[in-house]
């Protein structure tokens, strides 16, 4: 491998060397949130798979183990804090972060009590989300 892409490689991510077996759930109602999501996660080495309403995150959950996921408090069908709730029960490991489109208290106090990590209102900060996400990875590895 050329040195130059060796350094492309080595600058895309410092959790890269581990990135090969984090995978993250994103699970929001709207097109352009999910793409964004993944792109910015894909970009940083992760493994990302996406559902657009509450039943297909819950599938996903059913089938695999993550690391983390990314859930949209108002999913059409199962809502962002009951997917929280039933994850937490199969996988009690498991780091979620919920964003939503209304600027609330109340949903992020629920949430928050329910066991998310962190809260987001849509629109969020790309970088701030970035962060979030490789230090409450970083944190579970400890």
């Amino acid at each position: 491998m050329p040195a130059a892409q060796a350094d492309l490689q080595n600058q895309q991510s410092p959790v890269t060397e581990k990135a090969d077996a984090i995978s993250i759930l994103v699970a929001d109602d709207e097109e352009g949130i999910r793409f964004v999501l993944e792109e910015l996660l894909r970009r940083q080495g992760y493994e990302v798979l996406l559902a657009e309403t509450g039943e297909k995150a819950l599938e996903h959950l059913r089938a695999r183990t993550f690391e983390l996921a990314i859930l949209d408090i108002n999913l059409p069908g199962v809502n962002g804090i009951d997917i929280l709730r039933q994850a937490r029960q199969w996988h009690p490991d498991l780091i979620c972060l919920m964003i939503t489109g209304h600027d609330c208290p109340d949903y992020a106090l629920e949430a928050l009590r329910e066991g998310a990590y962190d809260f987001f209102t849509k629109p969020f900060d790309v970088h701030e989300m970035r962060v979030t996400v490789q230090r409450a990875i970083e944190k579970k590895h400890l």
